[in-house]
């Protein structure tokens, strides 16, 4: 419809989000800031959601980001506040891994975690996809993989990830065997893609 009203690039507001004093233009004032303050920046975000009625494609990508960097803040900020809270670590590493694609930061942090805490469910499992992907290790890969399994024998992911290594290093007997456990843990809607796997590659 035409009576839309779209947030665009060229919208003057657009180009300072994300920026630490970044004015946007929405309000009464048109002077509001997408502040460092996590719940003061949903409410401006509400703010300019009553303004426009739809975001391109542009503006999201800009305010995701934002959100981001405003997460990356409050993980500082708390580890400056307690330097030996794996969480914290784990938390801001998985930030790296996922959302901003810093993969040697996310590495440093889950490293720390790990010196603080090697227990944290999935730990393991996100240092292993890095080397496996990232770094392409797949010896120390398969070491992670298998701390993970060790604390976390139902992680179905890990599982998974560990039985196609175990293929792409021709470890088939290995393989087959890490099918059937994924397969006494897996939704009845997840079993036929696990039997097919196991048929095609497995010996009966």
């Amino acid at each position: 419809s035409s009576n839309i009203k779209t947030a665009t690039a060229g919208n003057k507001y657009i180009s300072n989000i994300g920026q630490k004093e970044g004015m946007t233009t929405v309000g009464a004032k048109k002077d509001e800031v997408l502040s460092l303050n996590k719940n003061i920046f949903i409410k401006e975000l509400k703010q300019l959601m009553t303004t426009y009625d739809q975001l391109d494609q542009f503006t999201f990508f800009k305010l995701v980001h934002s959100a981001y960097d405003k997460a990356l803040q409050d993980y500082n900020k708390a580890i400056e506040l307690d330097s030996e809270n794996a969480n914290y670590y784990f938390s801001r590493g998985v930030l790296f891994q996922n959302k901003l694609k810093q993969n040697n930061k996310a590495l440093n942090d889950y490293i720390n975690a790990e010196r603080i805490n090697p227990n944290i469910s999935s730990l393991h499992y996100n240092i292993a996809q890095l080397y496996r992907f990232y770094i392409k290790d797949l010896n120390i890969a398969l070491d992670y993989y298998n701390k993970e399994i060790e604390n976390y024998p139902s992680n179905i992911l890990a599982l998974s990830q560990r039985s196609s290594l175990y293929e792409e290093i021709g470890e088939y007997e290995l393989m087959c065997k890490d099918y059937q456990t994924s397969l006494k843990l897996v939704d009845e809607d997840l079993k036929a893609a696990i039997l097919d796997k196991i048929s095609k590659n497995c010996e009966k």
